[in-house]
C-alpha cells in the first residue's frame, strides 16, 4: 500500500465515523423531542386554559 492509499482509507474512515456520530446525535435529539412532546402539549394546554379563563388570574 502506498501512502496515498493509506490517506484515502483514513479519509473514508473519518467520513464514515463522522456520519455515524452525526446520525447518532440526530437519532437521540429526535427521540428527545418525541419524549418531550406530551410535556410541551400539557404546558401549552394549561397556558391557554389560564389565558382564556379566570383560572389563571390572581384574586
Amino acid at each position: 500500500m502506498t501512502p496515498a492509499d493509506i490517506a484515502l482509507l483514513q479519509g473514508f474512515f473519518w467520513v464514515a465515523f463522522g456520519g455515524c456520530l452525526l446520525a447518532l446525535f440526530a437519532y437521540d435529539f429526535f427521540h428527545f423531542l418525541i419524549d418531550m412532546l406530551p410535556d410541551m402539549l400539557r404546558v401549552s394546554f394549561f397556558w391557554l386554559l389560564g389565558l382564556f379563563t379566570k383560572w389563571g388570574q390572581k384574586s
